[in-house]
């Protein structure tokens, strides 16, 4: 696939995905509660829970469609602290320098970084919000993951200089209690590299399990 095709498909997938979130940033559920609203309801939910465990996957693709890295992780959240995270690589030949985007500071930047927030479809037993970062921190994550990556200091000045990032996330909660079930995660980005623009695609999903001793705040909001 011709390079400057593939560079403008990801662009342009989270383009339509930020057009449509400022379309319908107003857009009401059927209990008719806004979308910002629904979406505090469920951090609160995640912020209450002292205990809950986590898993998913990691992954980084170049402009050509090509799996660069794909890595799973799994943790703990125990007395609201992370107690653990580990990551494992689905190849022994992949690098381990990079062990990709930490699942909370992703969840926190969502919480407190989100620039629109909109519903999507989903199923009769969940509620599903399609959210987009701010520009600025989505590339203040970005410069976090290039500088893991580029170990040459020209590539990597030339890179944060010339960097543009666009984060657009998916969270999936229970629609009784408003747990947070899953969060995805794309982000797309753009820099220069020797003169010559360059074209990332990272993805992430992580699954969330509430632990059954957990204690529950505002578990009443959820009915």
């Amino acid at each position: 696939m011709n390079v400057c095709v593939m560079r403008l498909r990801l662009a342009g997938s989270l383009l339509a995905a930020l057009s449509c979130l400022a379309a319908c940033s107003g857009c009401l559920a059927p209990a008719g509660m806004p979308a910002d609203q629904a979406f505090a309801l469920s951090a609160s939910a995640l912020a209450g829970s002292d205990r809950y465990s986590f898993s998913g996957e990691y992954t980084v693709m170049n402009e050509g469609g090509t799996m660069e890295r794909r890595r799973q992780f799994r943790g703990e959240v125990a007395g609201h602290r992370l107690a653990a995270l580990q990551w494992e690589a689905s190849s022994a030949r992949q690098p381990d320098a990079d062990g990709g985007t930490d699942p909370l500071s992703l969840m926190e930047a969502v919480q407190l970084q989100a620039a629109a927030v909109a519903y999507e479809p989903s199923g009769a037993n969940t509620v599903a919000l399609m959210i987009a970062l701010k520009p600025e921190a989505a590339r203040a994550r970005a410069v976090d993951l290039l500088r893991a990556d580029l170990k040459a200091s020209k590539q990597r000045d030339e890179a944060l200089q010339s960097l543009k990032a666009t984060t657009v996330c998916r969270w999936t909660a229970d629609r009784r209690t408003w747990f947070p079930a899953e969060l995805k995660e794309e982000t797309v980005l753009q820099y220069r590299i020797g003169g010559a623009w360059r074209t990332q695609k990272r993805a992430s999903i992580t699954h969330f399990r509430r632990r059954a001793d957990s204690a529950i705040i505002n578990q009443e909001e959820g009915h």
